[in-house]
């Protein structure tokens, strides 16, 4: 069942008023991130930013078949990251159904790494896309250098990407 709401209605549940400055951009943890040992990078979705494609997802409760530009533009960022490191990534598709009123976040795809115990993630979050590395410092530490460097690769493309504002075009070339 297609929940429908006007432009207004997503806007208050999805967008925050304050874009985000891509020099600000930081690995932050949770709140549990202690615990659960993981952290995050989010970026702001803003009215100016949101592209019609991914209002249109959340007016009508389902993201289309083909990914919005917000996406693109973020896998193109872990591509490059992966390529950058020498590392094999695999995607495998989340479900399309969002439940703005009862979920809070959607998981375009699941990301799997050539890493025992790191795992990344890409959210879409009211007012916000978020990268979330989990496990980080549970990894052995024959590969503390390379899940550094592949984050640090992550952050400098996702703020070049947010400084050149693609958001909207899901371009990216490279750091």
């Amino acid at each position: 069942m297609t929940t429908s709401f006007d432009d207004e209605d997503v806007y208050a549940v999805c967008s925050c008023e304050e874009s985000t400055d891509p020099e600000t951009l930081k690995w932050k943890p949770l709140l549990f991130g202690i615990i659960r040992n993981y952290l995050r990078l989010r970026m702001n979705i803003t009215r100016e930013n949101m592209s019609k494609e991914l209002l249109g997802a959340y007016k009508y409760s389902k993201l289309p078949d083909k990914d919005l530009p917000e996406i693109s533009g973020l896998l193109k960022v872990l591509d490059a990251g992966c390529k950058r490191n020498g590392l094999a990534y695999h995607l495998e598709k989340g479900p399309r159904d969002l439940q703005i009123e009862m979920v809070s976040n959607f998981e375009p795809y699941k990301i799997i790494l050539p890493f025992e115990k790191v795992k990344l993630t890409l959210i879409i979050a009211p007012g916000e896309f978020q990268w979330i590395l989990w496990n980080e410092k549970k990894e052995p530490k024959v590969n503390r250098d390379r899940v550094i460097s592949f984050k640090e690769s992550i952050l400098a493309g996702t703020k070049k990407w947010l400084r050149e504002d693609n958001r909207l075009n899901g371009a990216y070339n490279g750091p």
